[in-house]
């Protein structure tokens, strides 16, 4: 059964799908507008790699071949946040 939190506690907050770009879990979140851009725990796998869904990810971002859509950026080049791999052209993977 899902938690149910009393909206005043989050004042003001944004509500909207949410995905897990760990473990691919999806679901409705309510965040305060202002951590609205922070990483969201995970209810499923309790990882802080949960991002809201909808206009803030664009449909042309960049993935990895392992499907997760986060990145690094290192001197070295663009590195995968889940599983590691390390390139510096990501749009030719």
């Amino acid at each position: 059964m899902a938690e149910i939190h009393d909206l005043t506690e989050r004042m003001p907050h944004t509500s909207g799908p949410a995905i897990c770009t760990e473990c691919q879990h999806e679901w409705q979140a309510v965040v305060r507008t202002s951590e609205d851009k922070e990483l969201l725990e995970c209810p499923a796998c309790r990882k802080y790699f949960g991002v809201l869904r909808g206009p803030k990810v664009p449909k042309t971002m960049w993935r990895c071949h392992c499907d997760s859509n986060l990145f690094y950026l290192t001197p070295d080049g663009h590195q995968c946040r889940s599983c590691g791999t390390l390139s510096m052209d990501w749009c030719n993977a």
